[in-house]
């Protein structure tokens, strides 16, 4: 990794007034240069230009007397790294300046431009502090099915992505556990008594499988990921449950929710390795849908269902948000999540609008505009700058919503079964059905997004 001392050595005088930017980009080549606005350090704007061997700028405003530019020089397009080419700005929910094992990087400092200096990543611009927007784009989703040998007349209760290779853990109802990806499987060697009701994965990389009576195993893997390693951190807490629906923190401090299908809410204390309870309702949940979202330390939304309203928790329970119903008040919304730039969500289908996110200054619910379905919204998951999500009964559909351009193109999914998982995994996600298979192998679907467009059709 060069510093930055050592990218001060600089090339002759380039032009730069207020009405240009100029610098040298390091090939003639086609690729594409992410460039930093910057005063005394810190960051003014950030843009992406595809590359010319002299690259001239019109600023994005009026500039300071001691600005510097910062470049750093990607090989693939400013499509290709699936960003939008001009000044971005800088915005809040953004995504990490992308990473690339050829970049190179130069300063633009009082006019003149040091070396064009090789570096293994985009570290620098890290540790400028420097973060991109998230792409407005609409992407295309397919499917690739893979299906579990093995496996008739089992069921998937607990899956979780492992963040490498997009590989997944999936715990099934017999007890046996399976690592998958598109090209691959294995089954593992676990005990008999592991937890396999639900898995999230930690900030830190464990996975965290947690049974119906809220037994826990934090799991890890041998370097041949051929085994399981396991040791209990909990004890039963409460009467066992027929189903639960785990929510967990993506962030440090990591916290553990749980909700039962007797209408128990816990969370689990790891430092005091026992789980305590939130919130409790004698109203049994139904077995359907997304029912649980982390929202912030020490708050989650869950869905209820008689009648069906959301409440999120506080110090002294859970507030009522008083969700709209659908057409009659015993339908309700089906799925819930936590998005960037949006907040709570929840899809609710049968034909109303099909998404309303919670405004928190208000207290009220926001309908997402543009989409009115007749089926339900079984799962979703962030995605750019927005979500996607899977939906339908007979009709069944993968589908993008940016929060800039509205729906995206769907994709038809055939789908066995309906929809319980819809997991983030390194290049795409991994959509897991619920129910017995049958006669057949289990299956689960893998779904990737190319981005074919720039606008909502």
């Amino acid at each position: 990794m060069q510093t930055q001392a050592a990218l001060l050595t600089f090339l002759p005088l380039l032009a730069s007034c207020s009405d240009r930017l100029e610098f040298f980009v390091p090939s003639r080549e086609s690729g594409s240069v992410v460039a930093a606005l910057l005063q005394q350090r810190q960051a003014l704007a950030v843009g992406a230009f595809d590359g010319e061997q002299t690259k001239r700028l019109t600023p994005p405003g009026p500039l300071p007397e001691d600005f510097d530019i910062y470049a750093a020089y990607y090989p693939e397009s400013v499509f290709e790294l699936g960003l939008d080419e001009g000044w971005m700005g800088l915005r809040a929910g953004g995504r990490p300046i992308p990473k690339s094992a050829e970049v190179r990087v130069s300063f633009v400092r009082q006019g003149r431009q040091s070396p064009w200096e090789t570096t293994d990543s985009a570290q620098v611009l890290d540790e400028l502090g420097l973060d991109l927007p998230k792409p407005s784009a609409c992407y295309r989703p397919s499917v690739k099915y893979v299906d579990i040998e093995g496996t008739k007349g089992d069921e998937i209760s607990a899956a979780v992505t492992l963040g490498a290779n997009d590989e997944l853990l999936l715990g099934l109802a017999s007890g046996r556990f399976f690592v998958v990806s598109t090209t691959t499987q294995a089954e593992l060697a676990a005990p008999l008594d592991a937890p396999k009701a639900g898995a999230v994965r930690s900030p830190d990389g464990r996975i965290w499988l947690v049974g119906n009576d809220r037994r826990i195993m934090v799991t890890s893997f041998d370097s041949k990921r051929m085994a399981l390693e396991l040791s209990e951190t909990s004890s039963a807490s409460g009467a066992p449950a027929g189903r639960i629906w785990l929510a967990a923190a993506d962030v440090e401090p990591f916290e553990l929710f749980a909700l039962t299908d007797t209408g128990r809410l816990e969370r689990f204390d790891e430092a005091r390795r026992r789980w305590a309870l939130v919130y409790e309702d004698p109203t049994r949940e139904v077995d359907r849908g997304r029912r649980i979202a982390w929202v912030s330390p020490g708050v989650c939304a869950l869905l209820k269902t008689d009648p069906p309203h959301v409440c999120q928790t506080n110090a002294e329970g859970c507030e009522d948000l008083r969700h709209p119903s659908g057409p009659s008040p015993e339908i309700g919304p089906d799925s819930i999540a936590t998005i960037a730039g949006l907040g709570v969500v929840t899809g609710i289908g049968t034909d109303n609008p099909a998404f309303r996110r919670f405004d928190p200054s208000s207290k009220s619910w926001e309908a997402l505009p543009g989409l009115t379905i007749e089926y339900r919204v079984h799962v979703m998951a962030p995605f750019g700058d927005g979500f996607v999500y899977a939906a339908g009964d007979a009709f069944r559909q993968v589908r993008q919503f940016s929060n800039e351009l509205g729906y995206c193109e769907p994709v038809a999914v055939a789908w066995r079964r309906l929809p319980q998982f819809f997991l983030a995994a390194q290049t795409g996600y991994w959509l897991i059905q619920e129910g017995v298979s049958g006669s057949s192998d289990l299956q689960v679907e893998f779904v990737t997004f190319e981005r074919v467009f720039d606008r909502a059709p």
